[in-house]
């Protein structure tokens, strides 16, 4: 664990010492735009932890698998914006945890996007196209091994094995004290080569992960110029995994319910909080995630 503190300590640090003034940008959180504006950089850290006491199996059904469902997700993610309507955004995820008996941590796959807004009436109105990329350079090997009278897999996985290419549309309706935002993404992700272990058999075999599709609305209310209450959705939906001809009957779905609260020290630096509950899944840990960011523009 002592290398998932240290990224988080240094991810602090850059926040901290990178922030700074930035005077054109809105001060309430309601107001602020889609798209970081000309010149403008934010640098968003976040640490997103779920553990479940219990999982939804293939049939949606829960089961009790006490333990063995605990992933902790540290995302960095920069936005700079390079005309008042085109953005450019990279993020570096890095993952730790175990499902089932797949335990370990790693790098996941890393993602660069651009993202034009097309339309922009203040107060009002505002849209955006984004196409996002990530490059697999996650853990993507399968290795399985005979546990209980059952095929299971040991690896620990933390991306795809191919590129992936998420275009995607996202709209923020603005009003005096309250906001709406909301967002949708196309997951195409690309087949590629793995390494596989099962048993005395070791070779390579060619995976395809599936395509999938992100949903997610935002409610925010303005309650102080320095505190906003958020209430979130998101579902997710991936597609089975096809690893040599064979389907892995391992399709997921989530829908996540995640309410937090955002403090605006000001201007230039914001943090956040908040959980979430579990409202349907799919081949996925029912629990409650807790999540906190920090964010700094500069």
């Amino acid at each position: 664990m002592s290398r998932l503190y240290l990224i988080i300590g240094t991810a602090l640090v850059i926040v901290w010492a990178g922030s700074a003034r930035a005077q054109d940008y809105p001060a309430r959180e309601v107001d602020r735009p889609l798209l970081m504006t000309r010149g403008l950089m934010e640098m968003n850290a976040e640490v997103f932890s779920f553990s479940a006491q219990s999982v939804w199996d293939n049939h949606g059904d829960l089961v009790d698998t006490s333990g063995t469902y605990q992933v902790t997700k540290i995302g960095v993610q920069i936005k700079y914006g390079i005309l008042d309507s085109l953005q450019l955004a990279l993020d570096l995820p890095y993952l730790t945890g175990h499902i089932h008996e797949a335990e370990g941590s790693g790098f996941g796959d890393v993602a660069g996007e651009v993202g034009l807004r097309f339309l922009h009436r203040p107060e009002l109105l505002e849209t955006a196209a984004s196409f996002r990329v990530s490059y697999p350079t996650g853990l993507h090997d399968h290795s399985h091994d005979i546990i209980n009278a059952e095929l299971v897999q040991t690896d620990w996985i933390t991306g795809d094995p191919g590129w992936d290419l998420y275009p995607g549309l996202a709209a923020k309706l603005f009003r005096k004290n309250w906001a709406l935002e909301g967002r949708g993404e196309y997951w195409l992700r690309l087949q590629g080569e793995v390494a596989q272990d099962v048993l005395l058999f070791s070779g390579t075999a060619n995976l395809d992960p599936g395509d999938g599709f992100f949903l997610q609305a935002t409610g925010l209310y303005q309650v102080l110029d320095w505190l906003v209450l958020r209430a979130g959705v998101e579902y997710t939906s991936l597609a089975q995994d096809v690893l040599d001809g064979d389907r892995q009957d391992n399709g997921s779905q989530l829908l996540l319910a995640k309410p937090s609260v955002l403090i605006q020290f000001n201007r230039e630096f914001d943090a956040y909080g908040g959980f979430g509950y579990t409202v349907w899944g799919k081949n996925t840990g029912y629990g409650f995630p807790w999540f906190f960011g920090i964010r700094a523009r500069f």
